[in-house]
């Protein structure tokens, strides 16, 4: 996938912000996030909208971010509405 392919879950963007996975379904819900919610109710953010959601509130952007490491989404990883 390219960089901006990348779907990230509330998890992974929690720990990166350093806040809970319940923050992020509030910036979500309030769409200052977007997000996409799969079949079982879980949420994904592509990297590209996270990426996008760093730069509109000046929040710092890692390396690992602009170099596409890291981790992609993963099984159990993501949070129910």
């Amino acid at each position: 996938m390219a960089n901006g392919d990348k779907r990230l879950t509330t998890g992974h963007i929690g720990r990166y912000c350093h806040v809970s996975r319940g923050t992020v379904l509030k910036w979500i819900r309030a769409e200052k996030l977007h997000a996409y919610v799969l079949p079982d109710g879980q949420y994904r953010i592509t990297q590209a909208a996270f990426m996008d959601f760093l730069k509109e509130y000046n929040l710092p952007i890692a390396e690992e971010l602009l170099t596409g490491a890291g981790q992609a989404s993963g099984a159990g990883s993501g949070s129910r509405a």
